[in-house]
């Protein structure tokens, strides 16, 4: 099932830079930033993406997560839930409402997190942009 999962996230990646026509990707770091703990099948479709965005001429720019707190937190050891709580206060209308409640020990991360993870990605490149 994970060669099926790898495969089709890539063809659905590879449409949606097709239709959108990016001037960059930009990820998040998952191989190389400090603190990263990524299983093997999320690096290896890091590196399928990366690929694609050369297939396509697409430049890249990789961001680490603590690049991203230390960023718009000011600390590079913030907590998501921090972030998460800083973009839901600066983009209300958009993300308030999709903020999960804070995660005890025992909970599984929510879902919705991935998303405060894209938007403070994008906002550190936009900002990396205008310097």
């Amino acid at each position: 099932m994970t060669g099926d999962k790898h495969k089709a996230s890539l063809k659905g990646i590879e449409k949606l830079i097709a239709r959108s026509q990016p001037d960059y990707l930009v990820l998040q770091d998952v191989n190389n930033a400090k603190g990263t703990v990524r299983v093997d099948r999320i690096r290896r479709l890091h590196r399928g993406i990366v690929a694609l965005a050369k297939k396509h001429k697409l430049p890249v720019k990789i961001i680490s997560g603590w690049k991203i707190r230390a960023v718009l937190l000011g600390n590079e050891n913030g907590t998501k839930q921090e972030l998460a709580e800083l973009l839901a206060g600066r983009f209300p209308d958009e993300l308030a409402f999709r903020l999960p409640p804070k995660r005890m020990l025992w909970m599984n991360p929510d879902d919705r997190m991935d998303i405060f993870d894209a938007v403070g990605l994008a906002m550190v490149f936009q900002l990396k942009q205008k310097s």
